[in-house]
């Protein structure tokens, strides 16, 4: 039997099955090709949950140890100094009380976008937690330099929420810097957490660098206490 002969007489049958086959294969790539969209999208948003505060959508602890180890690193070898920064929020609390706790997810998600406006291009603002946020200023050469970014940034938050029923907010923050204060991440938070202490016990609406004795520096009102 030839195959010519074979062709002739199930000609149908052979290009019904070949049709066949170019559809289930062209169905299996298309479906292939949707999981790999939906899988890449998904790793995508995975990433983006582990890095990213899910309310204001800054960088979260994760990506801000990330962060942080990376500047470290660039400054040992470039000599740069780098400032942490630990920011709480004076007066949230009586907004979230009498305003509900939407009201305080919008004044967040107002101070997170003020802080990443006024901040320089490669400086990162980071949410450590409720109602407190980290900043990590990198290359910054003098201390005049940083006073001038704390006191913007002190500003900025007061700007962030104004009402007419007594309620205000303002910022206690606490300044560690390496290499001057530490070498190391863990000591630079322990250094500016202890500052940032400090600030609020004196009032809040200041910020405090950790300089070896506890410097602290003008508020924007212009007092300044020993």
């Amino acid at each position: 039997i030839s195959l010519t002969l074979i062709f002739q007489q199930y000609l149908a049958q052979i290009l019904s099955g070949l049709l066949l086959a170019f559809a289930a294969l062209s169905t299996l790539y298309i479906r292939t090709r949707r999981l790999n969209i939906d899988l890449k999208a998904s790793r995508r948003q995975l990433h983006e949950m582990a890095h990213h505060d899910a309310l204001t959508g800054l960088p979260n602890r994760n990506l801000l140890d990330d962060r942080l180890t990376l500047a470290l690193a660039q400054a040992r070898r470039s000599g740069n100094r780098v400032a942490l920064c630990l920011i709480d929020l004076d007066g949230f609390k009586p907004i979230n009380d009498h305003l509900g706790h939407k009201a305080g997810d919008e004044v967040l998600q107002e101070v997170a976008r003020r802080l990443e406006d006024s901040l320089r291009e490669g400086d990162t603002v980071a949410r450590w937690g409720g109602d407190e946020f980290v900043l990590l200023l990198n290359g910054f050469t003098e201390t005049g330099q940083l006073e001038d970014i704390m006191n913007r940034v002190l500003q900025t938050i007061a700007d962030s929420f104004r009402a007419g029923n007594g309620l205000k907010l303002s910022a206690s923050i606490g300044v560690s810097i390496y290499p001057g204060n530490a070498g190391d991440p863990f000591s630079l938070f322990k250094h500016a957490d202890e500052a940032m202490y400090r600030a609020k016990k004196r009032g809040g609406n200041r910020f405090i660098i950790h300089a070896g004795g506890m410097l602290e520096q003008a508020a924007p009102d212009g007092t300044q206490t020993p």
